[in-house]
């Protein structure tokens, strides 16, 4: 099925509090609407993440991340159109999220995904979507869809056909954010 034809199955599992299995513009990922407590929290136990451990927001566009944001430093502004590898911000000001997106300090890490196909997702769906990669806490990042463990696979309740051939080996996205002085600084390149 080409990913097209995917996406309302996968629309569907979302509106319906699901999670979703898919390939993101870094890993493949387990995925769910980022209003949806029930989808959150079924994304964390498939995950086995504690509560007060936040996920990231993937958004597909800057002008869909505005919607989320209060203020997007010009130097970031900057850093997401031009910034070779995806880069995940982790943002202090933020309005319009749900209580459980938000870390301990209640800031929201989110990535603008340069990906078609997420932005795709994203915009189809009409809202961010809250994300990790598709492997339990404390395992391997699953390199390709081949390294997925079959409990994460039989847990999703859409799983794509859409690049589980592809050999390529993506990699987790860098996360930045600004330290207390207002200095950009990089938490994982």
């Amino acid at each position: 099925m080409l990913p097209n034809e995917q996406i309302p199955l996968a629309i569907r599992a979302l509106n319906e509090n699901g999670v979703i299995l898919y390939p993101t513009d870094t890993v493949w990922g387990l995925g769910c609407r980022f209003d949806s407590e029930a989808g959150y929290e079924k994304l964390r136990q498939i995950k086995q993440r504690p509560e007060n451990q936040a996920f990231i927001m993937l958004v597909g566009s800057v002008k869909q991340l505005k919607e989320y944001v209060s203020y997007i430093h010009p130097r970031i502004e900057t850093l997401l159109h031009y910034h070779e590898r995806p880069l995940t911000i982790v943002y202090k000001r933020h309005r319009n999220i749900p209580k459980h997106c938000l870390a301990d300090d209640g800031t929201v890490a989110i990535r603008v995904v340069k990906d078609r196909f997420c932005q795709e997702l994203t915009q189809i769906l009409g809202c961010p979507i809250t994300s990790t990669s598709a492997n339990k806490k404390g395992q391997p990042t699953p390199a390709h869809f081949g390294e997925i463990q079959s409990d994460i696979l039989s847990k999703a309740d859409f799983v794509f056909d859409y690049k589980r051939s592809k050999s390529h080996k993506g990699e987790p996205s860098v996360i930045a954010g600004f330290n207390k002085k207002g200095d950009l600084i990089f938490f994982r390149e």
